[in-house]
Formats: C-alpha cells, sequence, structure tokens
C-alpha cells in the first residue's frame, strides 16, 4: 500500500499545534505498519520549508504536490490523507482530510470566501 501525506501544515521550524499533530501522527503509522510505502508531499508554497520535514520519516523526502496532477508528482497512490484539510480534487485514490476546527461554520466572517 503507497499512502501520502500532506506534510504542508508541518513545514515549519516548530513542530506545535496541526504540525506536531501531522509528525506525531505519521509516526506512528510508520511505527506500526512500516511494510507501507509512505509519501510526503508538500505544497508550492511551503516547498523552500520542506527541509523542516525531512525528519518525519528518516530517509524520505518531501516531493511537491500539485492538486491537479497530483499522480505526476506522487506517483500511483491508494490514499491521500490531506492533514491540513485540503485534498486534490482529481485522482483514483482514497481521500482523507483532518478537520483540526469548525469555526468556519461558527464564524464564517473570519475566514475566506474559498475556506468558507
Amino acid at each position: 500500500m503507497r499512502i501520502a501525506f500532506d506534510v504542508t501544515s508541518c513545514a515549519k521550524n516548530k513542530g506545535v499545534g496541526i504540525a506536531g499533530y501531522g509528525r506525531a501522527l505519521i509516526a506512528a503509522c510508520h511505527r506500526i505498519a512500516p511494510q507501507y510505502e509512505y509519501v510526503l508531499g508538500v505544497r508550492p508554497n511551503r516547498l523552500t520549508k520542506k527541509r523542516f520535514v525531512a525528519d518525519i520519516i528518516p530517509g524520505t523526502t518531501a516531493r511537491v504536490i500539485l492538486d491537479w496532477l497530483p499522480s505526476l508528482t506522487l506517483g500511483s497512490l491508494d490514499i491521500f490523507h490531506g492533514i491540513g484539510v485540503r485534498l486534490p480534487p482529481t485522482g483514483s485514490f482514497s481521500k482523507i482530510c483532518t478537520i483540526h476546527d469548525l469555526n468556519v461554520f461558527g464564524d464564517p466572517d473570519l475566514s475566506t470566501a474559498e475556506w468558507v
């Protein structure tokens, strides 16, 4: 099984909040099911910070995620997990996202129209 994680939210100097959650989730998956292949992806806006995710799974290099061509940049996948709630609109793989809060529903004026 080949599983991709969008680690864009983890590509920060400090691993707290969503970044800490993502790091712990991926490390636990790798520890519990080392037989699977894990792919780490970073969106273009954080590509220059991909060095901050190099330690999540030693020996793994983060690749760029292109929403419209995920298979081109990430290869063939079975599952894609969007840690920061974004999922590629295309792809024949299963898609999972983590929703960290529901503020957008209670206070939609605090978010952009795209996010809502």
